[in-house]
């Protein structure tokens, strides 16, 4: 027996780290909105609750996000996002304010693509100073992904192509950002009790000095993961 499933859900969760504090998120989100499948969902989060040298300086986000899908064709899915975040780093401050409007399509069951257009204000405190950021760009992916299992993968491969043309309106700067990451896994034990992952990235920023590329779209080292 199949049951629908409820339309409306409420979420969030709680993440602690010694170094980067405690985080607080939470959704609550609206499914077949206009009976097409459409869903509308609003986010919250706070970050860096007591984290290490814990003087108030939160970062925290809002965002409500539209989604359709099977717009154009059955693989193609619309999004349309607003969201306001104030992310405090060890390099920068950061409040941003952005609107995005963008599809997704799947070309098979491993490769998919999507682009949208995107509209940002930014106030950026960093090594540079206090800088603020008017910025339109088109945001691009392609991702292409062999993994076994996406939340926890035993082999395979996942390949992300990103690339940003951007233009910056405060200073009249033209510029792209692209970048390049591989990430594949590999089972050493019949259980699969162990295995090992590897993740390379490369990225570059064409035009433009490093003073008129906000932080926000900079690539900074020490990030981990795979």
């Amino acid at each position: 027996k199949h049951s629908e499933r409820k339309c409306r859900l409420i979420g969030g969760g709680v993440t602690y780290s010694t170094l980067d504090g405690a985080t607080l998120e939470g959704y609550w989100m609206h499914r077949n909105l206009f009976g097409h499948a459409e869903s509308l969902r609003f986010d919250a989060s706070v970050s860096r609750i007591f984290a290490d040298g814990f003087d108030w300086d939160l970062s925290y986000g809002l965002a409500t996000t539209f989604r359709r899908p099977g717009v154009f064709t059955p693989d193609t899915d619309m999004t349309l996002r607003l969201e306001a975040e104030r992310e405090f780093v060890d390099t920068y401050e950061s409040v941003t304010i952005a609107g995005k409007a963008g599809l997704e399509h799947r070309f098979n069951e491993t490769l998919t693509g999507k682009t949208a257009f995107n509209v940002e204000w930014d106030d950026i405190d960093d090594a540079f100073g206090n800088n603020r950021y008017l910025i339109a760009s088109l945001p691009s992916q392609l991702v292409y992904d062999t993994r076994d299992n996406k939340l926890d993968p035993t082999e395979g491969l996942r390949g992300t192509l990103d690339a940003e043309p951007l233009a910056e309106f405060e200073r009249g700067t033209l510029a792209l950002a692209a970048r390049g990451t591989l990430s594949g896994y590999l089972a050493v034990a019949d259980d699969d009790t162990m295995v090992i992952a590897a993740r390379g990235s490369l990225g570059s920023i064409v035009g433009g000095s490093l003073e008129d590329i906000p932080a926000t779209r900079r690539s900074f080292l020490g990030r981990g993961g795979c």
